[in-house]
């Protein structure tokens, strides 16, 4: 099967319709005049061979409009891959978040979460991954899926300054994490996957411990839960940037006008990765994050390897590119040659 990236250029075709046409109305008038100026004389060119040239030119043209388009030809192909589990990432994209008392290069918490997530994209092999971003609510900014590169592009662009948002609910995170799990489960007993919170562990909401019921829920149905801590354990300022990130211009206050901290809270994200089976590491530790990483890698390794059927996208527009200019060489030549 072909498709094309830029099926607006064909439209490009007219105009290589409209110069085949002149062109073989131009042949024949030309034709028509030497026959009459030489009447039974000379040697006239008959069907195909007249028209040569034209369909020449035409056939390259509409092949260089073909290339502008962009083809491209979907090849299946069967491949070995591990069976996987289904991983949901959930981010914590609170105001809190924004803090920058992580490590360079990392600009702020949320980057480094963000930063965390890539890594476990280019590890990934056959595996279902889903992102979910949370606040005082949550939601799915990717569905469960296998398409790596197009979690990646949302997750590179994920505008920090755009979904920082006020509140932080844990559960919210976890309730997303579950959501996406269960919509992609297609037998009810089906494994349920892996929920991975990453977050500062505050939670401003009314019941912090529905955090760890639901971590519990995810556990009962087949599920685990891992949580990694971001920010340091003593508080920091909120800082307020201009929109191109260069300057600090503020720092966020409360209602009474007092500066607003944060700290990482610890106690919350064990206690929710207790109750889900799985285990807390902390973002600034690189050794604890990679532990964690592997042990959710390692999980999807032990379910073994399965014969898949997958797309591969294949892009032809060089090889009708090269066609097209035969195609105009080869027309050239019999032109001068005429």
């Amino acid at each position: 099967m072909i498709e094309f990236t830029h099926p607006d250029r064909l439209f490009l075709l007219l105009a290589v319709l409209v110069y085949l046409l002149a062109a073989i109305r131009r042949k024949l008038l030309l034709e028509r005049k030497k026959t009459k100026t030489f009447p039974g004389g000379g040697e006239r060119k008959k069907g195909f061979a007249l028209f040569l040239e034209p369909v020449l030119f035409g056939g390259g043209g509409l092949l260089l409009v073909l290339a502008l388009a962009g083809p491209v030809h979907y090849r299946k192909q069967k491949v070995f891959k591990r069976q996987g589990i289904a991983i949901a990432v959930c981010i914590d994209v609170s105001k809190s978040m924004l803090a920058e008392d992580v490590a360079a290069p990392f600009a702020n918490r949320i980057d480094q979460a963000r930063n965390f997530t890539l890594d476990l994209l280019g590890r990934l092999d056959g595996e279902t991954v889903g992102v979910g971003v949370f606040a005082a609510e949550g939601f799915a900014l990717v569905p469960l899926t296998r398409d790596y590169g197009y979690c990646r592009y949302l997750v590179e662009n994920l505008d920090e300054m755009a979904v920082s948002a006020p509140g932080s609910s844990l559960a919210a995170g976890l309730e997303v994490g579950r959501q996406l799990l269960q919509a992609g489960k297609t037998r009810p007993a089906e494994n349920a996957g892996v929920v991975i919170l990453l977050s500062d562990g505050e939670d401003l909401g009314a019941e912090p411990g529905r955090a760890v019921a639901l971590a519990a829920r995810i556990r009962q149905q087949n599920g685990l839960v891992y949580t990694l801590g971001i920010g340091r354990p003593r508080p920091s300022l909120i800082p307020i940037r201009t929109p191109d990130r260069r300057e600090v211009i503020d720092y966020y206050r409360d209602p009474e006008n007092n500066f607003l901290t944060t700290a990482r809270q610890d106690a919350l994200l064990q206690k929710i990765a207790a109750a889900g089976g799985g285990t807390y590491a902390l973002m600034g530790s690189k050794p604890e994050a990679k532990a964690l990483l592997h042990h959710v890698l390692d999980r999807a390794s032990a379910s073994g390897r399965a014969l898949v059927v997958e797309k591969r996208r294949v892009d032809i527009s060089s090889w009708i590119l090269a066609l097209a200019f035969i195609l105009l060489a080869t027309a050239m030549r019999g032109e001068n040659s005429t």
